[in-house]
């Protein structure tokens, strides 16, 4: 079978600790195992048409079936960018980035970016984040998106802090109730200062300008009433490749299914409404994304561990059968009889006190994954890396989804 080839987005600039004596870089030390390698996200180009129906205007309303990508997904591919750059870069940088588009999709982005920072307390958690510090750059972009409730609550909100907001993100939090000391409960616990009337009145703020879901159908009522601005989003329905539709349908499925880490009987019944091809996907999308962030170990000793038999079954159904081998030798280290309930399973294999040669052994699995095809080989590209071989997870999601005609449009 040919090896599955990706192209990753990489930097090439090798980051070099420094010495104990400051005077020169460490040169930069060999990975213990392929866990230690980091391994970017892969990113396809766009497709030219993928033959998905463009829907006309907003009056051509979504069917919400799982089959159908929905408009609020096609704005978060669009913006992702822009809130995970107030993130990590702070408002100069986003500011910047946003500066060629148009006056609306502008809006859109730093509204995105907004909705994005919300955390769970909206308001609250965006104002006491860094991402706070781009305040003055989010109203404005409320009031030109013509947001006129949302802009009067978030002028409100930033007036909280007095005459001058403060850009600044350790003078904001003096505000805030947790910027107060600890209380000390023992050795291990502490307890966060109580909430003061500052945070109080931010909270009740959070309330009247809405948390995440009702603030998400704010901007997409702001795209709906730009008719450019909503072609130029939902044209992309024909351009996302077949990666990122896999993942949007795995992402549909997990939110259909709901929790996945809950008990099993719970879960199994849940998983029973969705037809066998979709079980067989989601299932593996779990494991690969345990199996992506801690290797076979963290998949077996965490809640999602409870559908290992679940796990392989559907790879014999993907005909991942050099996977599944694999994958077998790990399900027959926990007996004939597998414990689906996570902390009797625990119990029952996982030595709390240290790291054990049965850890190791069902930790050395992830490396077999990696192994096959001959191992992951990087060839350098331009500014981009290929890699090619490894666990084929994704390769083989892909050609069952698509075999199975479930990519939605």
């Amino acid at each position: 079978m040919p090896a599955f080839v990706l192209a990753f987005a990489l930097f090439t600039t090798p980051l070099l600790a420094a010495s104990e004596d400051g005077t020169k870089p460490e040169p930069e030390k060999p990975p213990k195992s392929i866990l230690d390698v980091r391994i970017p996200i892969p990113h396809e180009p766009e497709d030219k048409d993928n033959g998905c129906h463009v829907r006309q205007s907003p009056a051509e309303l979504e069917t919400g079936a799982i089959s159908e990508i929905p408009f609020w997904t096609l704005i978060d591919h669009a913006n992702l960018k822009y809130g995970l750059q107030l993130m990590m870069d702070g408002p100069d940088k986003l500011k910047a980035a946003v500066a060629p588009l148009d006056d609306d999709a502008r809006a859109l982005a730093l509204l995105y970016a907004l909705w994005y920072n919300f955390g769970g307390d909206g308001l609250h958690t965006f104002f006491y984040s860094e991402a706070g510090s781009a305040a003055p750059l989010m109203r404005e972009a409320l009031q030109k998106a013509g947001l006129t409730r949302e802009f009067e609550i978030f002028n409100q909100a930033m007036a909280l802090f007095g005459k001058d907001y403060p850009l600044d993100h350790a003078e904001r939090t003096k505000f805030f109730g947790w910027s107060q000391p600890s209380t000390r409960i023992d050795a291990v616990t502490t307890m966060p200062a109580p909430l003061n009337a500052f945070d109080h009145a931010l909270f009740d703020l959070s309330d009247k300008f809405g948390q995440k879901p009702v603030f998400k159908k704010a901007i997409v009522a702001f795209v709906n009433s730009r008719p450019a601005l909503w072609q130029s989003i939902e044209t992309q329905r024909s351009r996302l490749n077949e990666p990122d539709r896999l993942s949007i349908l795995t992402d549909t499925l997990w939110t259909a299914v709901d929790d996945l880490g809950g008990p099993y009987p719970d879960v199994e019944r849940r998983l029973s409404f969705r037809s066998k091809p979709q079980r067989a996907l989601l299932v593996v999308s779990v494991f690969n994304d345990e199996f992506r962030d801690g290797g076979v170990h963290q998949f077996f000793y965490n809640s999602s561990g409870a559908l290992a038999p679940d796990v392989y079954d559907a790879m014999l159904e993907l005909r991942m059968t050099q996977q599944a081998e694999i994958f077998k030798r790990g399900l027959d280290m926990f007996g004939k009889s597998y414990i689906r309930d996570t902390e009797q399973r625990r119990a029952a294999y996982f030595n709390h006190k240290g790291w054990t040669d049965w850890d190791k052994q069902l930790s050395a699995l992830t490396d077999d994954f990696y192994a096959l095809n001959g191992g992951l080989s990087f060839h350098k590209m331009k500014d981009s890396m290929m890699v090619e071989g490894g666990p084929g997870i994704d390769f083989a999601m892909l050609k069952y989804a698509r075999e199975k005609k479930l990519l939605p449009c």
